[in-house]
C-alpha cells in the first residue's frame, strides 16, 4: 500500500472517529386526529376506555428509511422503507368475534372505503377482527375505523388516525443506537 492511501485512510479513521457517523431515519407513524375517547397507548396502539370494556385498535410497526453519513453529509448508502403491499389492524372489543364483517366495521382510508379491504377473525385472540387494508402504508393519509358491532356492550366513538412523517438524525453507534423518538 503507498504511503498516500495508508494516510488517506488514517486521516478517515481519526475525522470519523472525532465527529463520529450519524443516520439519518425516515419514516411514517399515527396520530389520533380527534381526541374523542380514544388514547394512544403506544405509536401502534390505541385503547378507547370510554364502555365497560375497552375495545383496542392495535397495527405493526411501519418500516423506516435510512441514509448513512460522516460529518452530517450523507454518503448515499440508502436503504428505503419497504413495508409490505398491504397493511393490517386488529380491533379488540367484547363480542366482536362473532361479527367480523363490513357491517360491524366500517373502514374509511383517504376518506374513502377501499374496495378489497378484509375483515376477518383473528386465529389467537378471541374477540378480535383482523383487518387488511389492500394498501401499502406509504400510500395512506389517513384511517377511520368505526365500531358497530350489536353485539358490544355500547358505541364507541370512530378512531381518526392522521399519518405523520418524522425525520431523525441520530449518532449511529456500535452495538446499536439510540431509537427515534416521534
Amino acid at each position: 500500500m503507498k504511503k498516500e492511501n495508508f494516510e488517506v485512510i488514517l486521516l478517515i479513521a481519526a475525522m470519523s472517529s472525532l465527529a463520529g457517523c450519524y443516520d439519518y431515519r425516515s419514516g411514517k407513524h399515527w396520530n389520533v386526529a380527534s381526541n374523542g375517547d380514544w388514547q394512544q397507548a403506544s405509536y401502534i396502539e390505541w385503547v378507547n376506555n370510554a364502555c365497560h370494556s375497552p375495545a383496542t385498535i392495535t397495527t405493526h410497526q411501519s418500516r423506516e428509511g435510512t441514509a448513512h453519513s460522516l460529518f452530517l453529509i450523507p454518503l448515499g448508502l440508502r436503504s428505503p422503507a419497504k413495508n409490505p403491499d398491504s397493511t393490517k389492524f386488529f380491533v379488540t372489543a367484547k363480542g366482536l368475534s362473532t361479527q367480523c364483517n363490513n357491517r360491524a366495521l366500517k373502514v374509511k382510508v383517504n376518506g374513502l372505503e377501499e374496495p378489497g379491504t378484509q375483515i376477518s377473525v383473528c386465529q389467537k385472540d378471541r374477540d378480535c377482527c383482523a383487518i387488511a387494508i389492500p394498501l401499502k402504508r406509504d400510500d395512506m393519509d389517513n384511517l377511520k375505523v368505526e365500531i358497530n358491532a350489536s353485539g358490544t356492550s355500547c358505541r364507541y366513538t370512530p378512531l381518526v388516525l392522521d399519518s405523520r412523517t418524522h425525520i431523525c438524525l441520530r449518532e449511529t453507534k456500535f452495538g446499536g443506537s439510540n431509537g427515534c423518538a416521534y
